[in-house]
């Protein structure tokens, strides 16, 4: 069985590529091709040569690295100081920062041009309208809850305490659900960097097993899932 399992995978994939490239990329394809008209990929070339194109992708570049790194530096004391609060307060504070990150775009930048309107950084001393300041202050609002909630995993991961109250959280499972006949199916909400562990503890005890996302956070994780 176990020697089946690539070839099985392979065929199960098939059918999902052969579909895409069918109905997905050969039309696309084919659009495209006939948009481009008897000049080729000429009109491409010019395009991508000239220079308000390098000009985009020069000023893509910097502000995108720039938005990076301002996003880590106001990002990660917070992540420190969420990774350490109680499991309450904890709880409270990541869904805290995620209402940024779901917040619809039109809604934020609504906010973002009546907050520069009433302290009068759309014209004056300091202007902040229509500059690449407000890209990067964007970028950040956006970006915060994805370095916390991120960080914050990994910081709670690699926390000998907490790595030792969630395998013993993990040892009590095993010995208790999972040796239970009566127990068919079992649902895991436990952190994302153990959830891998406890898969392969439930799927080897004979058990369905249902996971919250993600269930895992890393390669590692990934393949003890594939298991």
């Amino acid at each position: 069985m176990g020697r089946d399992r690539p070839r099985l995978t392979t065929a199960v994939a098939v059918v999902p590529v052969v579909f895409l490239a069918v109905f997905f990329a050969y039309p696309v394809a084919t659009v495209l091709w006939r948009g481009l008209g008897d000049d080729g990929l000429e009109p491409v070339r010019s395009v991508l040569g000239s220079g308000r194109t390098r000009d985009a992708i020069r000023f893509t570049v910097w502000q995108a690295a720039l938005s990076t790194v301002l996003t880590l530096a106001v990002a990660l004391p917070g992540a420190a100081a969420v990774a350490h609060a109680s499991a309450r307060t904890r709880r409270r504070l990541r869904a805290a920062v995620t209402i940024p990150f779901v917040l619809p775009t039109i809604l934020v930048a609504g906010a973002f041009t009546e907050l520069f309107t009433r302290f009068g950084l759309d014209d004056g001393p300091v202007r902040l309208r229509h500059t690449v300041w407000a890209i990067l202050l964007a970028h950040v609002f956006f970006n915060y809850a994805v370095v916390v909630r991120t960080v914050i995993a990994r910081i709670l991961n690699n926390e000998p305490a907490y790595s030792v109250v969630h395998k013993s959280n993990s040892a009590e499972l095993a010995l208790g659900y999972l040796a239970d006949h009566a127990v068919d199916l079992v649902l895991l909400a436990t952190p994302p960097g153990f959830r891998p562990s406890h898969i392969d503890e439930a799927v080897a005890a004979g058990k369905h097993v249902f996971a919250e996302k993600p269930a895992c956070v890393d390669p590692a994780g990934y393949h003890t899932c594939l298991k």
